[in-house]
């Protein structure tokens, strides 16, 4: 499904949780290159999830310590809702419905990652674009291209 679409990830942002590790082994089955790539997972994915309006700048802090503009393109994050859907929102500009082993594909244009995934440098920098109604990598003009899901999970 992703393959075909040309999103086949060359670096993957994960929970630790067995669930969210059970289905990235269930899709290597089917996508083999994801047998070779480079995987990262944090307990945090899994508990920050569940916070209000807070899992797309952890995401995003995340990213940051593993993306690398020479090797990585297309990346997947795997994790839980109701923090994932918000963050597929935030980063959107619109609602995004997910629903279990959904994809929000999202795409953006920039120079490098930490164009793309910079945060605010301070706690005022933050404020003030928050008051001007821009968020974490607020110059990047993100897209949703489409949502996918399986037809069975």
């Amino acid at each position: 499904m992703l393959k075909e679409r040309g999103w086949t990830p060359d670096l993957v942002l994960a929970s630790n949780s067995k669930r969210t590790k059970q289905t990235l082994d269930e899709m290597a089955e089917v996508m083999h290159e994801l047998a070779d790539v480079d995987a990262h997972y944090y307990g945090s994915l899994y508990t920050v999830a569940a916070l209000d309006g807070q899992t797309r700048d952890h995401i995003l802090e995340c990213l940051l310590e593993v993306c690398d503009d020479a090797k990585n393109r297309v990346i997947m994050c795997v994790g839980h809702n109701k923090g994932w859907e918000e963050a597929a929102s935030q980063l959107a500009g619109q609602a995004v419905k997910l629903r279990t082993a959904s994809a929000a594909l999202l795409q953006c244009y920039a120079p490098s990652w930490k164009d793309v995934l910079k945060l605010p440098s301070s706690k005022e920098e933050g404020a003030e674009q928050q008051q001007a109604g821009r968020g974490a990598a607020a110059a990047v003009q993100w897209q949703l291209v489409e949502v996918v899901t399986p037809q069975v999970v």
